[in-house]
């Protein structure tokens, strides 16, 4: 049972990750 409070910050947190991972990988395409 979460608060959405709880489930607010997991979703932002989520988008950082996803964002994270697609500027990792545009990185690794370009070597």
């Amino acid at each position: 049972m979460f608060c959405s409070k709880q489930i607010r910050i997991m979703k932002r947190v989520l988008q950082v990750r996803m964002i994270k991972e697609g500027i990792y990988r545009r990185q690794e395409t370009r070597k």
